[in-house]
């Protein structure tokens, strides 16, 4: 089965990668530690998102996504440095909300000051940085048990309108420890004709082969 990039980082070297104006940057990190068992998961994930706050002139939209365990046994996602943020590879078909720039308030992501407009529209300037550290963390969620995560949007330099109408979607995946199986966590955006903005959260089933320890 061909394993994704964020499961090959288990067994290489990894690093942190971003772009300034279309180019690529790279620094040296230290590999994260990955755990070595692997266990038959009965865990569910969901997905749930809120909206923090709508746009103003002091301040951006800000929406917050948690990710819990729903089933009945101990689940450890693996995912990049922060929630919904992983350095995906081109055989990972994530949808991204182009229009749209999210800023977590976690580590791992590299954002650039957004730029506020005459008309309050905060847009993520054009040269800004865009990176995400290359990493493959787990986190152990018992049941109950939830990560939660805000962040900031921002509209893109390219976009013509300021938080463009429409409905956006942004993915990440997430993987159990030896990358045997994989969910995808999916963040939607709808904004409507006066700029108002709603939000939602679904993570998909378990897909490939079970492993037992």
């Amino acid at each position: 089965m061909r394993r994704s990039r964020r499961s090959l980082l288990q067994s290489a070297g990894v690093v942190l990668s971003g772009t300034t104006a279309g180019c690529l940057s790279t620094s040296r990190r230290t590999p994260q530690q990955s755990p070595t068992e692997t266990t038959a998961q009965p865990a569910s994930l969901k997905l749930t998102a809120e909206v923090v706050r709508q746009s103003a002139a002091d301040a951006p939209a800000r929406v917050a996504a948690t990710l819990s365990n729903d089933g009945t046994g101990t689940v450890r996602p693996g995912f990049g440095p922060t929630l919904l943020f992983s350095d995906s590879g081109p055989d990972e078909d994530l949808a991204r909300a182009d229009p749209l720039v999210l800023d977590p308030d976690g580590r791992g992501v590299l954002r650039s000051d957004p730029v506020q407009s005459s008309n309050d529209c905060w847009r993520y300037p054009e040269d800004g940085i865009d990176g995400v550290q290359s990493s493959l963390e787990y986190r152990a969620l018992a049941p109950g048990d939830e990560l939660r995560e805000a962040y900031d949007i921002y509209t893109a330099a390219e976009a013509s309108a300021c938080l463009p109408q429409g409905r956006y979607n942004h993915q990440d995946n997430v993987e159990l420890p030896g990358g045997s199986r994989t969910a995808t966590l999916t963040l939607t955006l709808t904004i409507d004709e006066r700029q108002r903005l709603t939000v939602s959260g679904d993570a998909s089933a378990w897909t490939g082969e079970r492993t037992e320890s």
